[in-house]
């Protein structure tokens, strides 16, 4: 099962994307677009290799924001998974 969250922001899908590359970048996180609106962030959090996925789709209210582990992530501390669980609040 794939550990995820999502919001509804009411913000347009352009600056929600515009949001997330530029914490991205200031965090020094690697990143690519795998499609228009998907983002595929690596990292590395209390030595284990994390992958994401961040999609931003454009609804009627705003936009709806997903983060998703990509795979498991064992070894991430208990602080680390309450922080990923908060993501996007």
């Amino acid at each position: 099962m794939m550990e995820y969250v999502q919001r509804e922001l009411p913000y347009v899908r352009s600056y929600v994307l515009r949001s997330v590359y530029g914490m991205l970048r200031q965090e020094g996180i690697a990143f690519g677009e795998e499609a228009p609106g998907k983002i595929i962030a690596e990292c590395r959090a209390d030595g284990t290799d994390v992958s994401l996925s961040i999609t931003a789709e454009e609804k009627a209210f705003g936009t709806e924001l997903t983060i998703s582990l990509r795979r498991p992530c064992d070894g991430m501390s208990k602080q680390n998974d309450t922080a990923f669980r908060n993501l996007a609040v």
